[in-house]
């Protein structure tokens, strides 16, 4: 391949997706998708084919386009007249009030997880205390021996190191 190969398919794709594009955007006028359109392709230069797969004008128009398919083909086919329904409008409102039920969701079970490993570390703590009262009041009985003194101050200091790290180490909901 050479860049003039390259060239040729980037300008083939973007035939085909201002085709398709213009395709999904072919509204009738009075449709309630068509000012979300409109506003679109001012946003966009006039070119819906920027929009990702998932975006929401995308799929509400491509189920606006095979509801109108799925009327054209009953209507033909009973040769009658079709009662037709409005399509759904897009709720900017909505969507933001979902954003915001899931992040207030995502707020409440980090406060709840927090909460539940402060509680973990409030009962390693208690026991630390313990661990270094009991040190203090044994402390005497070792002092004689070198090397069982050597391994109490070890111990204490264990136990400050421990328990200063998990006094600091808490866990507040805003700021994981």
């Amino acid at each position: 391949m050479n860049a003039n190969m390259l060239k040729s398919l980037k300008e083939a794709e973007a035939v085909l997706a201002r085709t398709e594009a213009e395709r999904l955007s072919d509204l009738p006028d009075g449709h309630p998708l068509k000012a979300e359109v409109d506003r679109q392709k001012a946003v966009l230069d006039g070119d819906l084919s920027g929009l990702p797969e998932g975006h929401p004008l995308r799929r509400a128009l491509l189920e606006a386009k095979e509801r109108h398919e799925r009327r054209l083909q009953q209507e033909a086919e009973e040769g009658g007249k079709v009662e037709v329904r409005k399509a759904k409008r897009l709720d900017e409102a909505k969507v933001r009030r979902d954003a915001r039920k899931a992040e207030d969701e995502r707020e409440r079970v980090a406060r709840d997880a927090a909460k539940s490993v402060n509680a973990g570390i409030d009962k390693v703590l208690v026991s630390m205390d313990e661990l270094g009262r009991i040190v203090e009041e044994n402390e005497r009985v070792f002092v004689g021996s070198h090397l069982g003194r050597a391994n109490m101050l070890r111990i204490r200091r264990l136990v400050q190191a421990a328990v200063a790290g998990l006094e600091g180490s808490r866990l507040r909901a805003g700021r994981m």
